[in-house]
This record gives C-alpha cells, sequence and structure tokens, in this order.
C-alpha cells in the first residue's frame, strides 16, 4: 500500500479501503458528502471513496511505521514468522548437547553417543486486537478542509494508540509469556535459561553500583565462563542487556586517576560482546516488568536459531467497517511469544 502525503494528493491507496468505503460504509461516506459546501463542487475523479482511502493510507501508514523505544522487547531479539499465521498451537523442542567423542578401534561397535537432549514446548497462539474509529462529523471536517483548499488528514493519534496498545501486550508476551496458553518469555519460569549468581565484591556487596570497574569486568567474564562450562565450549554469547538506568550509571562514573567511564572499561575488556543493550523492563524500579526488587542482566546470542519471537501474523489494520455513525478499522495480530530452542545460549543475572 502506498502511503499518503497529505502535500501530494494524488499518491497511491489501497484498493481493499476504497471498495470497503464504498460499499461497507457507503451510507456513512454518504452523510458525509451530502450538500458540501457552497460555490465547491467535486471533480468527477476526486470521489469520496478515494478522498477517504487516500487518508486512512495515511493514518494506517503512520500507524505501521510507528516505534515505542522503551518496548525494548521488540528490539532486542531477533523476529520469525516461521508459523503460520493459521496454526492453533506451536511445538517445538529446546535443546542441549550431551555426549563425546573417543578414539575407536577399526570396525568399532560401542561408538560414543553424541546427541541432544530435547524438552517439548507446547504453546497456544494468541491473537491480539483491537479498533480505532473516525465518526461522521470527523469525515465532515476532513473533507471540508480538502474542498477548502486546507490539506489536514485525518488524525492519526488514534491509530498509533491503537499500535501502542498492541504493542504493549505483545512486549509483555516477550518478557513474561502468559502461563495459560503456554507461551514462555525471556524471564517467565520453565524456560530453562540458567541463572548466574553474582559474587560479593571487596566491599561485601554484589551489585554493581558497590563493585570497582575490575570487579564488574570479572563478573562478566564469569558469566561467560559459566556458559562456556555448561555447554563444553559451544555456546558464545555476544550480546548483553541491563537496565538502562545501570547503563547510564556506568557511563558517567569514571575510574579514579582517569578519564576512561566504568562502562567503557568493561566493554574493553569484554570483546566478546558486540552488542551492549539496554532495557528498561530490567530495571528493579518497573515494577510492571520485573517484580524481584532487583536489576536483572540477561547475557545470550543474537542469534533467530539460538532465541526469537515468534509472530505468525504482524500487526494488522483492516478494511474499515460502518458501525452506526462511526468508521471503524479493526487491528489485529497472532503472536507466539518467545521461541528458545537454546536456552543454554543465554543466562540472567538477578542483583546488578
Amino acid at each position: 500500500m502506498a502511503k499518503f502525503n497529505a502535500n501530494d494528493p494524488n499518491n497511491g491507496y489501497s484498493k481493499e479501503d476504497r471498495t470497503a468505503l464504498e460499499t461497507k460504509c457507503a451510507a456513512l461516506i454518504g452523510r458525509a458528502f451530502r450538500n458540501p459546501f457552497p460555490g465547491l463542487r467535486l471533480d468527477a475523479a476526486d470521489n469520496a471513496g478515494i478522498f477517504f482511502a487516500k487518508q486512512l493510507a495515511y493514518v494506517k501508514s503512520k500507524a505501521y511505521d510507528k516505534e515505542f523505544p522503551e518496548l525494548t522487547g521488540l528490539k532486542l531479539f531477533p523476529q520469525t514468522s516461521e508459523v503460520d499465521e493459521g496454526a492453533m498451537y506451536m511445538e517445538y523442542y529446546s535443546y542441549e548437547p550431551v555426549g563425546f567423542a573417543d578414539i575407536i578401534a577399526n570396525y568399532a561397535s560401542d561408538l560414543p553417543r553424541v546427541d541432544v537432549k530435547g524438552t517439548p514446548h507446547r504453546a497456544e497462539i494468541v491473537g491480539i486486537g483491537n479498533s480505532y474509529g473516525y465518526n461522521v462529523q470527523e469525515l465532515r471536517a476532513c473533507r471540508r478542509n480538502a474542498l477548502l483548499g486546507t490539506m489536514k488528514p485525518l488524525d492519526a493519534a488514534r491509530a498509533e494508540a491503537a499500535r501502542r496498545a498492541y504493542d504493549i501486550k505483545i512486549n509483555h508476551l516477550i518478557w513474561h509469556g502468559d502461563e495459560k496458553t503456554g507461551i514462555i518469555g525471556v524471564l517467565s519460569s520453565g524456560n530453562n535459561i540458567p541463572v548466574y549468581t553474582l559474587t560479593n565484591g571487596a566491599g561485601g556487596k554484589a551489585d554493581w553500583a558497590s563493585k570497582t570497574a575490575d570487579e564488574i569486568a570479572a563478573d562478566v567474564a564469569g558469566m561467560l565462563n559459566y556458559i562456556d562450562t555448561l555447554t563444553q565450549g559451544v555456546e558464545h554469547p555476544d550480546s548483553w542487556a541491563m537496565p538502562n538506568d545501570l547503563y547510564t550509571s556506568l557511563n558517567l562514573r569514571r575510574i579514579d586517576g582517569t578519564g576512561e567511564s566504568v562502562l567503557s572499561y568493561i566493554k574493553n575488556h569484554t570483546p566478546q560482546i558486540v552488542n551492549w543493550e539496554i532495557a528498561g523492563e530490567l530495571s528493579k524500579s518497573n515494577t510492571d516488568y520485573n517484580s524481584t526488587g532487583k536489576n536483572i542482566g540477561l547475557l545470550y546470542t543474537k542469534d533467530a536459531e539460538k532465541m526469537a519471537h515468534e509472530v505468525p501474523l504482524a500487526f494488522l489494520q483492516h478494511a474499515p467497517q460502518e458501525r452506526n455513525l462511526e468508521m471503524v478499522i479493526n487491528c489485529e495480530g497472532r503472536d507466539a511469544g518467545m521461541v528458545i530452542p537454546y536456552p543454554l545460549s543465554a543466562c540472567l543475572v538477578y542483583g546488578l
């Protein structure tokens, strides 16, 4: 669908929207077009269906393009769409390597087995939806502005609000899953992601606000070694996510006698980590997502084969429908939360 530009009224629109406007919403559009204004008329090519289809193209494109930086689950993890949008359930296995190789004699019949130990996961794929709309008076006002030469499109804020409400729900599924439907999240129980325990620093505390730069760097190295030991060197995480307030604090702290920040020092001493991410959902102050009372860190591998957000049907805005004196646009999507085939490629850390 071409995006509508208020300054370029000749651009494209959705044919599906135009058809719906001229059929399902015909009565409503007729009311909006009744008795335009004295001295003003409509060109034959500029009919109601095309006009409002262009308006909807503008509104919908604003909602599709809108991003909400604070909803970090939508950005941190790779997104896949491997499950068909018509599926009701999703099944997959989470794996960990087992076994070893050995030197064998010719014609040996007792070769050691190297397999993967799999744990089955089954989750319901949930449908999520909402709607927004415009009443007949808003349509009249929009058309009047166009006829008077003051091209002011329909207000896109309500479409963006529908998108935000949808994304908030998806973001919560990514982090916490849904126990009722079997959807797992990064912080939910049963996802098999191991937990790394921080040790106390010289000051007697484990949190990073109480530790030196060397002690924090040692913690990060300890996490990497922990996963290396668990997987016998198979997994090599490349990403680290921490609360945004902790990230800022480490960036502002300077190492005594130098101009270098603690954050810069840690990055320079842990080159294995390529992606340094911030996630407000991991902060102890964000009680909507974190009820532990402690800052949380996540070490993981940014690879869809290890951990991904499965989206059978992305956010979709349907063609408009007439409901009483309003034109309603229904929105929906289908989501399966997180798929974590290799949970040992990550670890969670509590108490940063």
